[in-house]
């Protein structure tokens, strides 16, 4: 059997993933298969509150809460998956960062404490 990290695969199938995976950048997604955020409401209000996002990829939902009003970070452990953010023109739009490990510590501030979706 062979193991692999997800870092790795992630880096492995990136690229691929994001040619064939049809993600909206109009509406907040849950899932390949699920209803998104205009359907389901989960979030509530977004304008003028920060959002972080855990496991954001391409950062395609973290692309659609800025363009809600947000103030949104991407966050991913996988560095292919963060370049692809580029190409859903993401530079500019929301700050990404590419963790370095598997565990994830965080230090908020209050007023960051006000969404995070972790996908």
């Amino acid at each position: 059997m062979i193991e692999m990290s997800a870092k790795k695969g992630w880096n492995i199938i990136s690229r691929s993933y994001q040619e064939e995976t049809r993600i909206s950048l109009e509406d907040v997604h849950y899932g390949p298969i699920s209803p998104g955020e205009s359907e389901l409401k989960l979030l509530g209000k977004v304008k003028d509150k920060d959002a972080l996002e855990i496991g954001c990829g391409g950062g395609q939902n973290a692309i659609v809460l800025s363009k809600w009003g947000a103030r949104s970070m991407g966050l991913d452990i996988s560095e292919e998956q963060i370049i692809a953010r580029a190409n859903h023109g993401a530079n500019g739009v929301i700050r990404t960062s590419v963790l370095k490990t598997g565990l994830i510590s965080f230090v908020f501030e209050e007023s960051i404490r006000e969404g995070v979706f972790i996908s």
